[in-house]
């Protein structure tokens, strides 16, 4: 140890000068939670300088980025979402604007600063004015919605943007992409099927607007405009005569469509006084429908008399998921404290389903849920990205394993009861082998800009995409001496291994279980998963 310093408790950032002779140390005091940016000299352990950075509240959000320019005279930094320049010789603060910047960097001439945003964009703001020069987006944002189809053809994953992609579910060849709203478009998207797998029904959390789509070549049939709220949830009832629509805002309204007309006008409407929707569910009957939000109850109502039949509740609990067992006389909830199982007809949570605390936060958030097509099973996804599988008749989960993909926003069974697919905050969609123990089968990547639609590739490495796809991708290779990039060409040259496309879901899931070849094992030694997209090449 060459020298101390007495630094913040909560150092969070530690940045060397050009010139190598003064380290700028970023952190929060214990105590006020109060941002401080030091200048030490390290030579002589002295603080050379420090911003005011003043702040009129306390933060929950710690994740700060310091930056100097190449002339060594300034240093750009984030604070509570806000990025400031600071002149060290001035001491003066520029501020830039708001924004969910995660790093930054500056042009090798100073005059340009790039702050890459918490959804995946790029901005790059002028020095000197302190304007957004220019704009980039690279980033296909997190899955926020996976669904297969009834039929079982086609699996549809929704992004960011309301971007649509759709798979072949037997090739996971990626077919179409749609962006289904304007380019500045914010919040999670939403997706439903129709009951005969011809459409697809698009909602975003920040958008006053439907927009339906014939599910075979991804044209648009409809924008529903009458909607004048923000979907935040939607489901089409199973006899295809009905859609119904959440809100997202505090309006709190749930809406119901004429589907059976092809028009969709506006039908029944319930102001629920509830706060946002976070999620509606038919019965297996199309008789009631079920929604839940932020305010802690859950209620059944029967559109055919516009009556709410009952309520369920008060958990005490936000619930982000509701999911009917295919029976008809039971439903799953997802909160904060667990999955409760409601028994229809009594109104009575029959079992609760939670594990002891295991996370930072104390509790397990479950925020996505469904029932397998025969109802003996039930699938949850939470906030720390674990995925479980339950008997409805017991407490203990049946299997428990690591999605890898952030967040598990969303489930989706297939038909046969053979696949679980997870949408994850990675930006990905994972498929899982059921019968295998829940192997994973195939990962699936919506790619953004030009490029094509998607990309799907197996625990082996093999991928199948749009042409030209080779040239973006990269392979991690783990050594004795850390990663490695490497490119496909170069890879292939020093590993002997080459691409085989058609291995992308060769085998039939909940087959024989699948012996690994030579050239898997190869895979498994160099990283599980080996292949990665290089979003910042995906232009």
């Amino acid at each position: 140890v060459l020298r101390n310093f007495k630094a913040p408790e909560k150092s969070l950032c530690l940045v060397w000068s050009p010139d190598k002779r003064t380290l700028a140390i970023g952190g929060r005091w214990k105590s006020t939670d109060e941002l401080v940016i030091q200048l030490w000299d390290t030579v002589s352990g002295k603080v050379l300088s420090s911003p005011n950075t003043k702040v009129e509240e306390k933060s929950g959000h710690l994740d700060i980025d310091l930056a100097w320019t190449p002339d060594g005279n300034a240093i750009a930094y984030i604070d509570k979402q806000m990025i400031i320049i600071w002149d060290i010789r001035s001491g003066k603060l520029k501020q830039l604007s708001r924004s969910k910047a995660t790093a930054l960097a500056w042009s090798a001439d100073g005059k340009v600063l790039a702050c890459g945003g918490a959804g995946g964009e790029i901005r790059f703001y002028d020095r000197v004015s302190g304007k957004v020069n220019s704009y980039i987006s690279h980033s296909y944002g997190p899955v926020s919605s996976v669904s297969f189809s009834p039929d079982g053809r086609f699996l549809a994953t929704a992004g960011k943007l309301g971007t649509v992609c759709l798979w072949d579910a037997h090739r996971w060849q990626s077919l179409y992409k749609r962006q289904t709203y304007k380019i500045n478009a914010r919040g999670e998207s939403v997706l439903a099927w129709s009951p005969d797998s011809t459409a697809l029904v698009i909602g975003n959390d920040q958008q006053n607007a439907l927009v339906i789509l014939d599910a075979q070549s991804g044209t648009v049939f409809d924008v529903i405009q009458e909607s004048q709220e923000p979907t935040s949830s939607l489901a089409w009832s199973p006899d295809g005569s009905l859609l119904a629509t959440g809100t997202g805002s505090k309006n709190s309204i749930v809406q119901l469509w004429n589907a059976k007309s092809g028009f969709y006008e506006a039908l029944q409407r319930l102001d629920t006084h509830m706060g946002p929707i976070n999620t509606v569910v038919w019965s297996p009957d199309s008789n009631s429908l079920l929604f839940a939000g932020k305010d802690t109850m859950i209620n059944l109502w029967q559109p055919k008399t516009s009556k709410q039949l009952r309520s369920f509740g008060d958990m005490r609990e936000v619930v982000y998921g509701l999911a009917w067992s295919p029976d008809g006389k039971t439903f799953a909830s997802a909160g904060n404290q667990g999955i409760r199982l409601w028994d229809i007809q009594s109104a009575r949570a029959r079992r609760i389903l939670k594990n002891p605390p295991s996370t930072s936060r104390g509790v397990q958030t479950f925020i996505s849920i469904a029932w397998s097509p025969d109802g003996t099973t039930l699938a949850s996804g939470d906030i720390d990205g674990n995925i479980q599988i339950w008997d409805p008749n017991s407490s203990q989960p049946l299997h428990s394993f690591k999605a890898c993909c952030g967040r598990v926003t969303s489930l989706s069974w297939s038909p046969d009861g053979l696949l679980l697919v997870s949408g994850g905050g990675d930006g990905t969609a994972r498929v899982w082998d059921i019968r295998n123990g829940y192997q994973p089968y195939a990962v699936l990547l919506p790619l953004w800009g030009s490029i094509g639609p998607g990309i799907a590739f197996n625990p082996e490495g093999d991928y199948r995409g749009p042409p030209g796809i080779e040239e973006h991708v990269i392979y991690v290779v783990q050594t004795d001496s850390g990663q490695e990039l490497l490119t496909q060409k170069k890879f292939a040259n020093q590993y002997g291994w080459v691409n085989e496309p058609w291995q992308v879901g060769l085998y039939k899931p909940g087959a024989e279980r699948v012996e690994r070849n030579q050239r898997g094992l190869l895979m498994g030694r160099v990283g599980r998963q080996l292949l990665m997209i290089s979003r910042m090449l995906l232009a």
